[in-house]
């Protein structure tokens, strides 16, 4: 059986941990809670008895945007201390226009202004050009940066256009 380590802010893990209460926790699920701007989240994931040496996947979705480029560059460091050659990394950025304000892009825009109302302001993000060099800076090979084109493409076909603002890319340790 595969191990799956539920990796999140503490506040947002504990409502999680309610919803899967009431569901059902699947035997493979550990509960780590981590404060990526505070903590050494790979101390916590190894404690939980995650082995290192494996080749692993690592899913970072809905993360990166809420904290700042220190703690971004502290946990990607810490990524890439995970697993072995050939451990892959999935994430999601916005795009560095829409957090500095220049973007065109009104529906981002006012999106940004939403969520900083509501005290979960986007701090950082990554332009599409910056996105090779910023992973080979910590050892990782960028494999895909998906757009909204792409990902309709490829999996929504007949939906509508997912959000443009927010870029996932797929990577790999070297």
């Amino acid at each position: 059986m595969v191990a799956v380590f539920e990796v999140d802010h503490p506040a947002t893990q504990a409502v999680k941990r309610e919803v899967f209460a009431r569901l059902g926790i699947p035997a493979n699920v550990q509960f780590v809670a981590t404060d990526f701007e505070r903590d050494d989240f790979v101390v916590k994931l190894c404690a939980a008895r995650f082995v290192s040496e494996r080749r692993s996947l690592v899913v970072w979705l809905g993360v990166m945007c809420y904290l700042t480029m220190q703690a971004i560059t502290s946990v990607m460091n810490q990524i890439t201390e995970l697993g072995g050659t050939g451990t892959r990394l999935v994430f999601d950025y916005i795009r560095t226009d829409v957090i500095n304000g220049s973007s065109r892009n009104r529906e981002a825009l006012n999106k940004a202004r939403r969520v900083a109302r509501l005290g979960e302001p986007w701090l950082s993000g990554l332009s599409p050009e910056q996105v090779p060099d910023f992973l080979s800076s910590f050892g990782l090979k960028l494999i895909e940066d998906y757009g909204a084109t792409e990902l309709r493409a490829r999996y929504c076909p007949r939906r509508r256009m997912p959000i443009d603002y927010d870029r996932i890319v797929v990577c790999e340790r070297l």
